[in-house]
């Protein structure tokens, strides 16, 4: 999980996308497979002549989309757990699967930070207190986004003592070699 930390780095916190984005997620999938388990006996009851020709084939159709929605689940579940953000003492490292094996690992240093802000925006959000945190960095690569990630502020918190951490540790080695 970890191969991408340098020599001597410190992790100071993973983090994930809110459980709540996860679950409505499976929600929505689970809703879709549960109407697939009542169209058959929608069209028991309604058409039940057209049902008793035709059971072997519209059981062999509900099986293949229950097949396609575990797969669904499955695939949400997996994104939801390897897509994670890392913190160090040094840098904020960004992994994020792209389908099931095309995986981004992108770092931004505390040095190349320009500015870090949240975002919250819904109800759900605003009571369960999850939100988005936006960092904007120098040079090329422009915004990181964690997104919907637990506490936004306490992460934009611990990002910024983390960065000052590392520029005054900096600026005291700096002064000691002088």
């Amino acid at each position: 999980m970890f191969e991408v930390l340098q020599f001597d780095e410190k992790i100071l916190g993973v983090k994930r996308r809110h459980w709540f984005y996860l679950y409505i997620s499976l929600f929505g999938i689970g809703f879709i497979g549960l109407l697939a388990l009542l169209a058959p006996l929608a069209l028991t009851l309604f058409a039940f002549q057209l049902m008793r020709a035709y059971f072997s084939e519209v059981f062999f159709g509900v099986t293949l989309f229950l097949e396609i929605v575990w797969i669904v689940i499955f695939y949400t579940i997996a994104d939801y757990y390897l897509d994670y953000w890392i913190i160090t003492d040094r840098r904020i490292i960004l992994i994020k699967e792209n389908g099931i094996f095309n995986r981004v690992v992108q770092t931004v240093d505390f040095e190349s930070i320009q500015d870090i802000s949240t975002k919250i925006v819904g109800v759900f959000p605003t009571v369960l207190d999850f939100g988005d945190v936006i960092i904007q960095s120098a040079g090329t690569r422009g915004r990181f986004v964690f997104e919907k990630v637990p506490k936004p502020a306490v992460v934009r918190d611990q990002i910024l003592k983390a960065r000052e951490d590392r520029s005054s540790l900096s600026r005291g080695k700096d002064t000691f070699t002088s």
